[in-house]
């Protein structure tokens, strides 16, 4: 009776390290790299700072189509508020939107402002 029991325990033992062992081997799924920290002036006494990351690109699943970027944006705006924004498509400069995009951040070259429900919100910011 010992036996029959024996042979699926080993299987499962052996399974559970394989699983470990393939689980150390795999590459980590998502990896942002610090890139800068910039702040800003904005109009009204506003400001932000905002830290900047990079990470690999995500693929799409439609030929032909752009990959939609990997990095993000670390923000403290002057009221209070700190967020965390993910890099989405741009035509220009470089943009970062929540999920519903009610709130985004764009920044060209020095400067920068930030959209929340279609107003923005934080004009004519300049990179200090």
């Amino acid at each position: 009776m010992e036996s029959k029991n024996a042979a699926p325990i080993a299987v499962t033992v052996i399974t559970l390290i394989w699983l470990a062992y393939s689980a150390s081997k795999t590459p980590p799924i998502h990896q942002s790299q610090f890139i800068v920290t910039a702040a800003y002036s904005c109009d009204g006494n506003k400001t932000i700072t905002a830290s900047f990351y990079k990470s690999v690109n995500v693929p799409v699943a439609k030929p032909g189509e752009p990959p939609i970027p990997g990095g993000s944006v670390d923000l403290k705006l002057s009221d209070g508020r700190a967020m965390t924004l993910p890099q989405t498509i741009s035509a220009s400069g470089i943009r970062y939107a929540n999920p519903n995009e009610s709130l985004i951040f764009w920044n060209k070259g020095n400067g920068a402002f930030i959209m929340e429900n279609n107003v923005e919100t934080y004009s004519n910011c300049a990179q200090r």
